[in-house]
């Protein structure tokens, strides 16, 4: 049994496909040598996301690391484009909407994607974010799930 299993706000709503990805997961899951670890960005310095505004963040992972899923705080109003740096490979055909990975049921769920994605060679991962409102966002991040592997 997958540890994600265990967690009924993940487990239990069927609008979303987690059974089928949870189980692409569970090979990573079963091995010893990942851990979970998260990544926020923007950094918590420029949370406040002006109207209109365009920020860009570069995350650098560990080689190996995959990355799961992301989730949203108060980021519902911004456009997210995930882009890994070594192979110019870019996550969405189009900025995915903060809205689409908008908790539901009072809970804050992860969007877990549907295969996990290696960031290999310089694993930099150039996050870009929009705000297409008239008005300001306060306190906005896009954290993301990432399973890193463990030193030996």
């Amino acid at each position: 049994m997958n540890q994600y299993w265990q967690s009924g706000a993940v487990r239990d709503y069927w609008t979303r496909p987690n059974g089928a990805l949870i189980d692409n997961m569970t090979w990573l899951n079963n091995v010893d040598c990942f851990r979970p670890k998260y990544f926020a960005a923007p950094a918590q310095a420029v949370m406040d996301i002006a109207a209109s505004g365009f920020l860009i963040a570069t995350l650098a992972f560990v080689p190996g690391s995959w990355i799961v899923g992301m989730s949203q705080v108060n980021a519902t109003a911004l456009d997210f484009q995930l882009t890994d740096l070594g192979t110019n490979y870019k996550f969405f055909s189009a900025p995915l909407s903060g809205a689409m990975v908008a908790s539901s049921g009072g809970f804050f769920s992860p969007f877990w994607f549907p295969e996990p994605y290696m960031m290999a060679g310089n694993a930099l991962l150039r996050v870009e974010i929009f705000n297409n409102n008239p008005t300001a966002t306060n306190n906005s991040q896009l954290l993301l799930h990432v399973l890193e592997p463990r030193e030996v």
